[in-house]
């Protein structure tokens, strides 16, 4: 691994480590690092930050303050910092709600007999699916 390795993956883990007290606990859930690029002939560093797009003006609003952070948590100059809108974490939270709908569907199956299955175990069956509906969820 040689020095300009090293150097990326230092300033990476200082910032991963201190991401909330960069961007704030308020987005700290609705943010995450993407990419850091260091720039050797000038000693600074360009950022880009995956963001929900219902946050991208207040973090932009922000920025000489979130610069700031950085630069005091690296140790370093920041020349760029760039916002990404990540529209597809904002279609995973809607995609949870459409799935939620569903399920109480499913208990309104008839679970008298489910192909000579008895009820009791049918009950379980649906337990389960339900159980990895939710666990696919999180």
């Amino acid at each position: 691994m040689n020095h300009l390795n090293k150097k990326k993956l230092k300033l990476n883990l200082l910032l991963n480590k201190d991401w909330e007290k960069v961007v704030g606990i308020d987005f700290f859930s609705k943010t995450k690092l993407k990419t850091l690029s260091y720039h050797q002939k000038s000693d600074s560093c360009s950022i880009e930050i995956l963001c929900d797009p219902s946050i991208v003006f207040d973090l932009r609003s922000r920025l000489p303050e979130i610069t700031l952070r950085v630069e005091q948590t690296i140790g370093m100059r920041v020349k760029k910092i760039h916002f990404f809108q990540d529209i597809f974490s904002s279609q995973s939270s809607n995609k949870i709600t459409i799935n939620n709908k569903y399920e109480h569907l499913s208990k309104k199956v008839n679970k008298i007999e489910l192909n000579g299955i008895k009820d009791v175990d049918a009950d379980l069956i649906f337990e389960r699916i339900n159980r990895s509906i939710k666990n696919e969820n999180k």
